[in-house]
C-alpha cells in the first residue's frame, strides 16, 4: 500500500466505522486501531481463529471464555469457525455498547458478562485507562472510586453452560498473570487450552508474576507452551522441560523495549495439557506448513 493509502487508513481510525472480519460486519468506535494493526500485521489476533478451527474438530459445539473481550473483534475471529460459542467478559463501559451490537450479529447464542475478572476478592481502588482501542486497569489507592471484581468461579455460576469451556483467552493489558493465578482452581478443573497475553517487562515484580504463572501452569499439568510475538506470528513451541528458553525470551523483550522502535512489545502464550497434545502437534504442523517448510 502506498504511503498516502497508509495515511488515509490511519486517519480513518479517528471516526467510527465498520470492517469485515471473519465474514462478519464489526463496528469499531472512534480511536480504535484494530483495523490499522491488521493492515500492518496481517496475523494480528489470528492464532485464536487457528485454535478454534482445530479445537472444534475435537470438541464439537466448542465453548470459549474471552476475558478482555473488548468490542468483540476476537469473538468474530473465533466465531469464524461454525459451532463456536463465546462468553465475552468485559467490564469497560466504553466498549460494552459496541460489544453488544457486534455480538448480536456475530453469534446471537454467545453471552456477555459485563464485569472485570478479579485477581482478589471484592473491590480494588484503581482507574481504567482507555487508549487506541485497548484498556488497562491501573491500581491506584488515590483513585476516585472502587472497581468491583468478580471471580471466574462466580462468573461461571451465572453462565453455567461455559463451565467446561475448552479455550480460555485472557487479554487484560498487564493483569493477565494475576488473573490466571487467581483462577487456578477453575483452570485446574477445566484444563482448557489457554491463550494469554504475556508481558514480562516492567519492574521485578512483573517478571516474578510471569514466572510464577508459568510455574503454576506447569504444576497443574500444562506441558506445551506455544510462544507468539505480539503480531500473531508463531515463534516456538516449548516443552515443560524447556521453559528456561522462555525466560531468555523474557530478557529479549525487555531489552527490545528499551529501543526507540521495539521489535516486539510482548508475547502471547498458548499453553496446553497432555489432554491436548494432538492439538499442540497439529498447531505446530500448521505453522510449519504455512511457511512452506513441509
Amino acid at each position: 500500500m502506498s504511503l498516502l493509502g497508509q495515511i488515509y487508513q490511519r486517519l480513518r481510525t479517528q471516526a467510527p466505522r465498520t470492517i469485515n472480519l471473519g465474514g462478519y460486519t464489526v463496528e469499531l468506535p472512534t480511536g480504535h486501531r484494530f483495523d490499522w494493526y491488521r493492515l500492518r500485521h496481517s496475523r494480528y489476533d489470528e492464532p485464536l481463529s487457528d485454535l478454534c478451527h482445530l479445537l472444534v474438530k475435537k470438541y464439537p459445539d466448542l465453548r470459549v471464555i474471552d476475558i478482555g473481550a473488548n468490542v468483540g473483534v476476537t469473538a468474530a475471529l473465533m466465531a469464524r469457525t461454525p459451532r463456536v460459542e463465546v462468553l465475552c467478559v468485559e467490564g469497560n463501559e466504553a466498549f460494552l455498547p459496541t460489544l453488544r451490537r457486534n455480538l448480536a450479529r456475530i453469534s446471537p447464542t454467545s453471552d456477555i458478562m459485563p464485569c472485570y475478572v478479579g485477581f482478589q476478592e471484592g473491590e480494588v481502588s484503581g482507574r481504567i485507562v482507555t487508549k487506541a482501542g485497548t484498556a488497562s486497569l491501573r491500581i491506584d489507592s488515590a483513585a476516585a472510586g472502587p472497581i468491583l471484581m468478580r471471580q471466574l468461579t462466580e462468573i461461571l455460576s451465572v453462565h453455567p453452560k461455559f463451565k467446561d469451556s475448552r479455550l480460555l483467552k485472557v487479554d487484560t493489558d498487564g493483569l493477565d498473570a494475576k488473573i490466571v493465578m487467581a483462577a487456578s482452581d477453575v483452570i485446574r478443573r477445566m484444563r482448557p487450552v489457554l491463550y494469554i497475553e504475556y508481558s514480562p517487562h516492567g519492574d521485578r515484580e512483573v517478571e516474578q508474576e510471569c514466572r510464577a504463572m508459568i510455574k503454576l501452569l506447569a504444576d497443574i499439568g500444562y506441558n506445551h507452551f506455544h510462544v507468539f510475538d505480539n503480531f500473531g506470528n508463531h515463534m516456538v513451541r516449548l516443552s515443560v522441560d524447556e521453559l528456561h528458553h522462555l525466560y531468555a525470551l523474557n530478557a529479549y523483550v525487555r531489552a527490545s523495549r528499551r529501543d526507540l522502535k521495539p521489535a516486539i512489545f510482548y508475547y502471547d502464550i498458548c499453553a496446553m495439557t497432555a489432554d491436548d497434545n494432538d492439538i499442540s502437534d497439529k498447531l505446530l504442523e500448521h505453522y510449519i506448513e504455512e511457511c512452506g517448510l513441509l
